[in-house]
């Protein structure tokens, strides 16, 4: 997906802590932000970026 929203000029953020982390986690996991330091990260990221 990043790369077709570059080629089309859309702004945007990859986020992705896992891919970072080198680790797995169940899908949305950022749903346990509230309990998990990498989910908090990812959440926190996605939010910095919709407010700028």
């Amino acid at each position: 997906m990043d790369k077709a929203l570059t080629e089309a000029g859309v702004e945007h953020e990859l986020i992705d802590p896992l891919a970072e982390r080198n680790m797995e986690m169940q899908h949305c996991f950022v749903a346990s932000e509230r309990a998990n330091d990498v989910a908090r990260d990812a959440f926190d990221r996605m939010i910095a970026f919709i407010k700028s």
